[in-house]
């Protein structure tokens, strides 16, 4: 394949000074997604080949690694300088501003391969879908692609996950386990449903007095500039939910708990002397969670909630438990630390699996395998579903996909996705 010239575009405007300059130690406490987005050329240039010129274009006062060239932009609109300067082979972003970007392909005749960490909103799914130089849309999880089964999307879809170096967690020293231990990992924001653990977590008490939990993560964790409430955890109005099953009679947070902000590699004894990891107890927002895959390799088994990308990361009653509602939420943590025989085998489990699916040498395999399917100019897609298909209706959306592709008329009906969407915004 000849010699690619790829940007790669993430809107970190909230980070500045981190040094990223070498993945194999770990993500040093930023959001996953924008780790993903220094891994990726690192990575690929590590198991692959050096045959692709890699730029990573944002505000880039962070460390880089020596193979990924910075271009500098004070804001998204500089983008258009970014492309009348430099001739990319392929752009790569996370869809936002998707119509604007879409206008700078077509201007300068750049293929476009949008990396979906989330669920784009409805009116950028038909933007990608309807671009003839949008050529892929790579999702970087398997259950959140399948909710747009029945969208044009569909049709240029690959699923790739993130890829992880287990690395800095085979070279940290096995430590005993603490069987009253919990660890959450995740940012304190909405999305990421802490708060639900802080309402179960006094009906974990009562079943387990001794329980401990350490909490990993802040709500500065996606924007350093955020400002946070009164015990510095959390945007103030987030804080005051899920701060207040917590507090003693003082006023203060109970002694159970501890807060330990962002972390970067020092986490990893925490996790790995944890009984039970927790992440997302909800499961909403998340795609391909690397909290889930982070405590797994710590031989840590998982809880968490049954919906989106938690059921792509964890083998429900293999490598954790994935939960729906508060009391199961409850009642498997217990599970976990009244049984260290379960404990030790899921854990081991979680190990295997990790490794097997989502090894940094076989993702950029994948990524590698787009690219030249992209330069062969295969259409990419539509990428098999998932064998679960008796979950969340997927096999409807997959009957609805199939009788649009069958029969003209039926074409232009809106997705599942688009119509639930819509109603949420009435």
């Amino acid at each position: 394949m000849r010699k690619l010239k790829v940007g790669l575009y993430f809107n970190n405007f909230g980070f500045s000074g981190v040094d990223l300059s070498n993945p194999e130690l770990g993500n040093p406490g930023i959001g996953g997604t924008l780790f993903n987005f220094v891994t990726l050329p690192y990575y690929y240039s590590r198991h692959v080949n050096d045959e692709i010129e890699w730029y990573l274009i944002g505000p880039n006062n962070s460390v880089l690694p020596t193979n990924i060239n910075p271009i500098h932009i004070d804001k998204p609109e500089d983008l258009s300088q970014v492309f009348e300067t430099y001739s990319f082979d392929y752009f790569i972003w996370k869809p936002a501003r998707t119509k604007f970007i879409i206008g700078l392909l077509e201007k300068y005749q750049i293929r476009g391969i949008a990396w979906c960490h989330n669920i784009p909103e409805p009116i950028e799914l038909n933007q990608l879908a309807k671009s003839r130089y949008v050529k892929a849309v790579s999702w970087v999880g398997h259950e959140a692609m399948d909710v747009v089964r029945d969208h044009a999307i569909i049709n240029k879809s690959t699923v790739i996950y993130n890829g992880f170096d287990p690395s800095p967690y085979l070279q940290s020293p096995n430590l005993d386990r603490d069987p009253n231990l919990v660890v959450y990992l995740g940012s304190l924001h909405p999305a990421k449903c802490f708060h639900l653990l802080a309402q179960a977590w006094p009906k974990v008490l009562e079943k387990r007095p001794n329980a401990k939990l350490v909490v990993i993560g802040s709500g500065k964790l996606y924007n350093r500039n955020c400002q946070l409430g009164p015990f510095e955890l959390a945007e103030e109005s987030y804080e005051r939910v899920f701060t207040a099953p917590l507090l003693d009679e003082e006023g203060k947070i109970d002694k159970s708990i501890h807060f330990a902000g962002l972390l970067g590699s020092e986490k990893i004894p925490i996790m790995k002397s944890a009984a039970v990891g927790v992440i997302n107890p909800h499961g909403k927002s998340e795609v391909c969670p690397g909290s889930a895959i982070e405590f797994q390799a710590c031989g840590t088994p998982v809880v968490a909630g049954a919906r989106y990308g938690n059921l792509d990361v964890i083998i429900d009653k293999e490598t954790g438990y994935l939960v729906n509602n508060q009391e199961k939420l409850v009642e498997k943590i217990c599970k976990l630390l009244n049984s260290p025989e379960s404990i030790q085998i899921m854990g081991a489990a979680g190990k295997s699996f990790i490794e097997q699916k989502f090894s940094q040498k076989k993702i950029m395999g994948d990524w590698k395998s787009l690219f030249e399917r992209l330069e062969k100019n295969e259409v990419i897609g539509p990428y098999p579903m998932k064998s679960n298909w008796s979950f969340n209706m997927k096999i409807v959306f997959e009957l609805l996909r199939v009788i649009k592709f069958k029969i003209g008329i039926f074409r232009n009906l809106p997705s599942i996705y688009e119509f639930i969407e819509s109603r949420k915004n009435k």
